[in-house]
């Protein structure tokens, strides 16, 4: 499927920091939710400029400094999908304007936001029209957002879907190195150099619960892995793959995440109950498997370019 392209959001050369479906933990919830778009850094910076991605119009706008999202613009662009930008410091021109009017109306000019937590505005149709690259927006750290960047989201016109915006973006592989910490078979950890090439026992013929923690690292950023594939004898039994969601899926992060997980670690469950329906799982056969004897095991994990990392081992039941 052909999806349109899309400028970027920020004016600097962009810097992918965080990835679409990562694991993330909030203050204000119990359950995990996953990362619904795409980060790009602004250099630590307040204020850099937030560019539209497509010519649209403004569809929503959102005060409020504790939500998860921040400050956030909601446009809308042909061919039928819309882009959110999250966590701002303020917003640009006439959004700006009728941002500060609201404020004052509803909280007040002591700027007390405590009894009128969250202000949402709706717009018409072309009531404040956008170009693409016109800034609508400053970058900031609104939300629960630990450091100012620029958050950005393509999700459908009637935004019950999300989509990966890295499909829409003309972004280069960074070659960032996919990195495997750990594989967990039934509880016990074995690093990637331990586990390549042995033999794991396991008791019973129940396949195992494998995990496994595996990530992309650039810098101090620990990305989200875009796919998961894992193989017994060569037949292919699962696959997770970051592509598209539902969004009433976004907190149920706690399905394909390990509960040891992280902003920082991003654990995956590869052996996912076969009831389990989910956008990013793929195929899940895992529990149609009896381990009777020696087993190849192959887990393939890739990145958004193809870049992949290999991990083969063997798993056989104990005598």
């Amino acid at each position: 499927m052909e999806f349109p392209r899309y400028g970027f959001p920020v004016k600097i050369s962009p810097k992918l920091t965080s990835t679409f479906g990562e694991y993330r933990k909030s203050n204000q919830e119990i359950e995990p939710h996953f990362h619904f778009g795409v980060d790009f850094s602004t250099n630590w910076k307040v204020g850099l400029g937030i560019l539209a991605v497509q010519d649209g119009y403004v569809r929503r706008v959102v005060i409020d400094k504790d939500d998860l999202y921040g400050y956030q613009v909601v446009i809308v662009h042909p061919a039928g999908y819309i882009s959110l930008y999250a966590h701002l410091s303020a917003f640009a021109g006439s959004i700006q304007k009728i941002a500060n009017m609201l404020e004052n109306e509803f909280w007040g000019s002591s700027g007390n936001e405590s009894i009128n937590k969250k202000i949402v505005v709706n717009f018409e149709p072309n009531d404040i029209p956008v170009k693409r690259g016109e800034v609508i927006g400053y970058s900031g750290k609104t939300g629960e957002a630990r450091v100012p960047h620029c958050h950005l989201e393509i999700r459908s016109k009637d935004e019950k879907w999300v989509y990966n915006p890295l499909m829409f973006l003309n972004l280069k592989d960074d070659r960032a190195p996919i990195i495997v910490d750990e594989i967990s078979i039934n509880g016990v950890k074995y690093t990637s150099d331990e586990i390549e090439n042995s033999v794991v026992y396991v008791n019973g013929t129940t396949f195992p619960d494998i995990k496994i923690s595996t990530a992309e690292k650039s810098g101090y950023n620990v990305r989200g892995i875009y796919k998961i594939q894992m193989k017994v004898d060569n037949r292919l039994v699962f696959e997770l793959r970051f592509d598209k969601m539902k969004l009433d899926e976004f907190r149920k992060g706690g399905i394909i995440y390990s509960e040891n997980s992280n902003s920082f670690s991003h654990l995956y469950n590869l052996t996912v109950p076969s009831n389990v329906i989910l956008s990013p799982i793929k195929i899940n056969k895992t529990h149609s498997i009896s381990v009777k004897r020696k087993c190849k095991i192959d887990i393939i994990v890739s990145n958004f370019w193809g870049r992949e990392k290999k991990i083969d081992f063997f798993i056989e039941p104990r005598s």
